[in-house]
């Protein structure tokens, strides 16, 4: 009796030792799943920062030369508005916006 007894046991102890170590495994490869998805969603977030940065930096590269070279010819003197006009649609501006910083322009100039 106490063979069969042993003979359970160990039978037991070999199962839940098998179905310990199947499931170290599983966690083992859960845990790899789960570090590659985050390393992954890491690097795409990486890239739309990069990409959202290059685009902010051309788009403030542009946006300032245009005002730098708008505000150096309206303090040079060397601008009716007509030339901001074309300066500002050339870059894109809605005609309504132009309108409104010529006429910004040129009530600071009259002052």
């Amino acid at each position: 009796m106490s063979l069969r007894i042993k003979a359970v046991v160990d039978r037991f102890v070999k199962e839940l030792k098998e179905a310990l170590d199947a499931d170290i495994q599983d966690r083992i490869m859960k845990e790899r799943e789960m570090q590659s998805y985050i390393e992954e969603r890491e690097r795409e977030v990486a890239e739309r920062e990069a990409a959202w940065k290059a685009e902010l930096s051309r788009r403030e590269s542009s946006g300032h030369s245009i005002w730098d070279l708008a505000y150096l010819r309206w303090l040079g003197g060397q601008d009716s508005g007509q030339e901001y006009k074309a300066l500002f649609l050339m870059k894109g501006l809605r005609a309504t916006s132009v309108r409104i910083i010529i006429g910004r322009v040129n009530a600071l100039s009259s002052h």
